[in-house]
């Protein structure tokens, strides 16, 4: 099982899995996803053989739709995997090794971790849900419904997981917080540090 916000990480930058899943030491499957938890969920006594990481799902599909790709199942797992290569690469699709996903997933996991921490300490997060709170009253008074919260905090965690990739500054992240979220500038309280300009 991935780490949450090794999840929310990979999640954010829209990243896809391409895998074969081996049985008995020899290729049974070869699959496609963007969460890789659900497919160890299923596993049902096979184990991932190798992993690789796109930018692109829908590629990936493609690949694994491939006109003859079964015909890898016969092979042993390297030739298997370098079939998977080949026609990535025929169709430029730029496959990273899981490894080295992981290991910049997990560093980036713990600066995120880190983030959520200061927006919480220094009160931020707490405004930007008073905030919401605010939102969603005045908008059911009215007789319009919201974005649900894990809706909202979902779109507030891809900003800042997308903002600490960018390396983006404190005023950086608040301007396109505003943007994103408009009722900030009507409902956000006011402080120094605050989201509210």
């Amino acid at each position: 099982m991935l780490d949450k916000n090794v999840k929310a990480y990979l999640s954010a930058i829209d990243a896809a899995a391409i895998y074969v899943l081996t049985e008995n030491e020899k290729p049974a499957c070869i699959g496609a996803c963007k969460n890789l938890d659900l497919v160890t969920r299923k596993l049902a006594g096979r184990k991932f053989g190798w992993i690789a990481w796109a930018k692109n799902y829908q590629e990936l599909e493609q690949i694994c739709r491939f006109k003859n790709i079964n015909l890898l199942l016969q092979k042993n797992l390297e030739e298997c995997v370098e079939g998977i290569t080949q026609i990535a690469e025929s169709r430029k699709v730029v496959l990273t090794k899981h490894d080295i996903v992981m290991q910049r997933a997990t560093f980036l996991a713990g600066k995120i971790k880190n983030q959520f921490n200061d927006l919480r300490k220094n009160g931020d997060l707490y405004m930007f849900n008073k905030a919401y709170h605010a939102y969603r009253i005045a908008e059911k008074r009215n007789g319009r419904s919201v974005e649900p919260y894990y809706g909202i905090m979902d779109r507030f965690r891809r900003i800042i997981i997308h903002a600490l990739i960018e390396e983006k500054d404190y005023d950086a992240i608040q301007e396109i917080l505003h943007r994103e979220f408009p009722w900030l500038s009507k409902y956000g309280v006011t402080t120094d540090n605050g989201l509210n300009h």
